[in-house]
């Protein structure tokens, strides 16, 4: 008997490499998938349906019922994109799939939920509030003073995230009202991303890389790294804090993949180091699916996948690796979309990336949702140690360029 897999998808390269995770010539995979999503689906697909978002309940919900009617109910229902974990959850309760629910995925995306368990916990997170109006926000900034961040409480990426830098923004501050939202005081420090496989009170596997630069500073211009740092007191530090933050988070007989992010002050005593930011049970994004696979041999994605299938996850290798990875996105010089017209590939350059994804010239950069895919360059980086790995970044952010010009489609 074959399976029914349905898969939603927004991506056009190998986040996920579905092939591998289920045979598509055995089994009927179908997928619902964005515009720029199609691009992503393999050819031995049974079916697929195209959508403007995956992450509408009742879009998604009639191209499942049109799958339904040709190819059957779904067995599985799978979502590896944040932002359509969802909308996936609800599909498994309307269709009786196993699997995370609503209830499960919520509070691994509620900001809200998170940074209230970390203050029952006595774990060091920053003062918040939740916002109703802006009389919240103001009164916040009476207590912390300014800069306040304001940010929706289920949003990804740094969607509808404002800084508020004196009392006379507050006003301004849009509060929509799709959103929940929590105001935090802010922290002017350099953040991580710990990522890796939690299961039944035990970490796993973990990777501590710290970032360069941060999103908001990304989508204003230059590049976003994250570079796995070497075995010291900090990162021991900081594998005890995560430890403590999953503890709080999960129950003991719980498996998750998690995507952390934290404060680190570098200044501080390695036990004080760390305070929380927010946290996903699920794999993070821009290059991390890829360094994880190829360089650390641990496939986050199919893990997520077998979760998301409400299977276990055994035979994994719980060693750490001996090398380190990165990654590097560059931005592009104009607003999506645009037309690329050159570009430097860094493939071939020592020091540099052992890996590249680069639009081509004459390609159309969309505008799109998965904002960390459809970049100037994306770059993967490898080396014995923290230090080759910051050579092998700077060298590519210097040596890289790229030229574009604004795109704008004629009309019909």
């Amino acid at each position: 008997m074959t399976d029914h897999v349905m898969i939603l998808n927004r991506w056009v390269d190998e986040y996920a490499q579905y092939e591998k995770y289920v045979d598509h010539t055995q089994h009927t995979v179908t997928y619902i998938a964005t515009k720029v999503g199609v691009g992503g689906i393999p050819v031995f697909a049974k079916d697929f349906r195209q959508v403007d978002s995956t992450d509408s309940f009742e879009t998604v919900l009639a191209a499942a019922n049109s799958l339904v009617a040709e190819h059957g109910m779904p067995d599985y229902v799978i979502a590896l994109y944040e932002d359509d974990t969802i909308v996936a959850a609800q599909l498994r309760e309307r269709f009786g799939c196993p699997g995370p629910k609503v209830a499960d995925i919520v509070r691994f995306r509620d900001k809200l939920h998170q940074a209230r368990v970390m203050e029952k916990a006595g774990i060091r997170a920053p003062r918040f509030v939740a916002v109703e109006d802006h009389e919240d926000i103001r009164a916040l900034a009476q207590e912390v003073g300014f800069p306040i961040i304001v940010k929706p409480t289920l949003a990804s990426s740094c969607v509808g995230v404002t800084v508020v830098r004196s009392a006379q923004e507050i006003s301004r501050v849009v509060l929509d009202d799709q959103y929940v939202y929590i105001a935090q005081s802010y922290i002017d420090l350099p953040t991580y991303n710990i990522d890796g496989l939690y299961s039944q009170g035990e970490i796993v596997r973990i990777g501590t890389s710290r970032n360069f630069n941060t999103c908001l500073e990304f989508q204003s211009g230059g590049f976003l790294g994250s570079l796995e740092i070497d075995d010291s007191p900090l990162r021991r530090g900081i594998v005890d804090y995560i430890d403590s933050v999953l503890k709080a988070m999960c129950s003991n007989d719980e498996t998750i993949v998690f995507h952390i992010e934290i404060f680190v002050d570098h200044n501080a005593m390695p036990d004080q180091a760390c305070t929380f930011l927010e946290m996903g049970s699920r794999v993070g994004g821009a290059g991390i699916p890829f360094v994880w696979r190829e360089i650390y041999k641990f496939d986050l994605m199919w893990m997520q996948y077998e979760l998301s299938c409400g299977r276990g996850i055994s035979a994994v290798t719980t060693g750490q690796p001996e090398g380190r990875a990165g990654w590097l996105l560059m931005q592009l010089p104009y607003e999506r979309p645009c037309r690329i017209e050159s570009v430097t590939s860094m493939i071939g350059v020592t020091p540099g990336p052992y890996a590249e994804a680069l639009p081509e010239p004459g390609q159309v950069v969309p505008l799109t949702n998965t904002f960390f895919e459809h970049v100037a360059g994306r770059f993967r980086l490898s080396g014995d140690n923290y230090t080759e790995l910051f050579e092998n970044m700077m060298a590519t952010v210097e040596g890289f360029s790229i030229e574009a010009s604004p795109y704008r489609s004629e009309a019909r």
